[in-house]
């Protein structure tokens, strides 16, 4: 979710050792084309250079809902970032 503290401490540890931090939050489809805002982990995680990809639920649940899900989502980022020239490592799902 959007304020996840598993993408804050990827953020964090990813700022330390001098990396681009790509963070997918999951929203709810009645806030997906809305700014997410600067409160809590989402504040951290802007003030850590972290560039945030919003997925909305229905989304999400129509790769399946699950891990595997997510895996694909992250995939489809990594595979975004390859094309501009990047080499993406993703860090698995928390939790």
């Amino acid at each position: 979710g959007v304020q996840s503290n598993h993408c804050r401490a990827t953020a964090a540890a990813a700022r330390l050792v001098g990396l681009d931090a790509h963070l997918i939050l999951l929203v709810r489809d009645k806030s997906f084309g809305d700014e997410p805002g600067l409160q809590g982990n989402l504040l951290l995680d802007r003030l850590l250079g972290a560039t945030l990809h919003l997925c909305s639920g229905s989304d999400y649940l129509r790769q399946g809902g699950d891990l595997a899900a997510m895996n694909w989502i992250n995939e489809q980022v990594a595979a975004e970032l390859r094309r501009q020239g990047r080499v993406p490592y993703i860090v698995p799902v928390g939790g």
